[in-house]
């Protein structure tokens, strides 16, 4: 049981990282610029500098998704790039739903097993 467990949590673990590398992948091909969407379209190149510069979008995407890897881990997912709200909270208050399913799917899971 415990080894099922684990292999479970392991699988669901390289699942969750590979779709999140999946969509960060997709949103770094859009078109695009999240800057622009902060000044506005008539935004000075000066304005798009500083706000690339805020928003941390001047550093490799490899790096960013590195600190926002590592910000999930952690518990400091940090702010939303395209409202600019801090996201903890959001993620917080959709928490115990989501390990409610979760662990829902997994009871149903076992029991169609045996």
């Amino acid at each position: 049981m415990i080894l099922l467990l684990g292999r479970l949590l392991l699988q669901g673990a390289v699942t969750l990282l590979l779709v999140t590398l999946l969509i960060f992948a997709g949103t770094e091909v859009l078109p695009r610029d999240v800057a622009i969407a902060t000044p506005g379209q008539s935004a000075l190149s000066e304005t798009l500098a500083a706000a690339h510069e805020s928003l941390g979008l001047e550093k490799p995407a490899a790096v960013r998704y590195w600190q926002w890897l590592r910000g999930m881990a952690t518990g400091n997912p940090r702010q939303s790039l395209a409202n600019r709200i801090d996201i903890g909270p959001e993620i917080a208050s959709r928490l115990i739903n989501t390990l409610w399913l979760a662990g829902s799917a997994l009871i149903d899971t076992r029991g169609k097993q045996g």
